[in-house]
């Protein structure tokens, strides 16, 4: 299994992937952790999540074998970010989504927290500091379901409301990607 995405020398289907991110919660897992070094001249503060929420189909995009991915996405997310939790910095983690027909998802994930990406030249968006963006790719396997061996590829965005020392908040966002399962002729 490649975590890298589609292989080129197998027989593969792919389907799309298109879901919002309802009713989620951003919760502090224990007590964060502050590091300041003298060379070089730093500090930072890392602190750990468990972030939940609702996967719900966006109709306009999301393919019809990717209905079984609706239901919750559970993870535990350690963010390091600039000084005290309200500068920009990086996520990562493990996931998991719990959808219909007993499909079961396991995976990683991970990207940049507080920045925007899609601002000039591309486009008038967001700025390149964005407080409560969190913004990044999670590669997973299908452990169980009807879709049981296939792979998920996908983007997420998820806006949150930003506090000092990333306390306890909501947040909700968009997930897209695709579903890769091996096929025979």
């Amino acid at each position: 299994m490649s975590s890298e995405g589609p292989v080129f020398e197998s027989n593969e289907c792919i389907d799309a992937i298109s879901k919002r991110m309802h009713h989620g919660q951003i919760k502090r897992a224990g007590k964060p952790r502050r590091d300041e070094c003298s060379d070089p001249s730093c500090k930072s503060f890392k602190v750990k999540h468990n972030f939940t929420c609702v996967l719900k189909t966006n109709e306009e995009c999301d393919s019809n074998i990717a209905t079984v991915l609706n239901g919750r996405l559970t993870s535990r997310i350690i963010h390091g970010l600039i000084l005290d939790g309200q500068g920009r910095g990086a996520h990562h983690g493990k996931f998991e989504i719990a959808g219909t027909k007993q499909t079961r998802v396991d995976g990683i994930l991970g990207g940049i927290t507080n920045a925007g990406t899609h601002h000039r030249p591309f486009s008038n968006a967001e700025p390149c500091n964005v407080k409560g963006h969190m913004e990044g790719r999670l590669v997973g396997k299908i452990t169980r379901g009807t879709l049981n061996g296939g792979r998920i590829f996908a983007s997420y965005v998820i806006r949150f409301k930003h506090s000092k020392e990333f306390t306890d908040t909501s947040g909700q966002g968009e997930l897209e990607g695709i579903i890769v399962r091996d096929c025979t002729y």
